[in-house]
């Protein structure tokens, strides 16, 4: 994978997930934002020893 596509999944998941986990969610399958961004960042440091997990994260709209 790119920059280019990292920086789209990134945009994808800022726009489209929330930070709130909570009972309103139950009905759908739900992952949270940072799980999700997480576990990607670790695939993606695996794919690519360039990947720059901090501005993805940042990216993503995690804080730490």
């Amino acid at each position: 994978m790119t920059r280019k596509h990292y920086r789209a999944i990134a945009e994808f998941i800022r726009n489209n997930t929330s930070e709130i986990d909570d009972d309103i969610h139950s009905h759908f399958m739900f992952v949270p934002r940072n799980s999700l961004v997480f576990e990607l960042a670790n695939l993606f440091a695996a794919d690519n020893p360039n990947f720059d997990r901090q501005k993805f994260l940042d990216a993503c709209g995690i804080t730490q």
